[in-house]
């Protein structure tokens, strides 16, 4: 796993040690991940811009916000996402791949992995209710 930290390690470390919010995106197949203070950068795609990458990669990244407590998760599942043309079965391979992934990295950094999703994000989500 490829961890870059925004705009360095120690500035990162030190909004941890403050349980400061961090920006995280988490590529789909966790082998990159971009990590940064949300005081400086403000939203993802300013965090995935300043890392060097374009801004329509934005959607190759799981998107949290992370802090020492738990992680909340921008769900939003693109389009294209592993081809999936059936909108109900995209959204839930999202889900579910996420989860996995965003815990996996989470624990392996030290995170409490505990996922929650926004309610503003939560409206592809009506395919669970039903």
């Amino acid at each position: 796993m490829d961890i870059k930290y925004m705009p360095d390690e120690k500035t990162v470390t030190e909004a941890r040690m403050l349980d400061d919010p961090l920006l995280v995106l988490i590529s789909h197949d966790a082998n990159t991940v971009i990590i940064g203070n949300i005081d400086f950068y403000g939203e993802h795609l300013i965090l995935l811009k300043s890392a060097g990458w374009d801004e329509r990669s934005l959607d190759v990244f799981f998107r949290i916000i992370a802090a020492n407590s738990g992680a909340d998760w921008t769900f939003v599942a693109p389009q294209g996402y592993r081809n999936i043309q059936n909108r109900e079965k995209r959204i839930e391979t999202f889900y579910n791949d996420g989860i996995n992934v965003i815990t996996k990295v989470l624990t392996e950094l030290q995170f409490n992995p505990d996922i929650s999703i926004p309610k503003r994000y939560q409206r592809h989500l009506e395919i669970f209710r039903e």
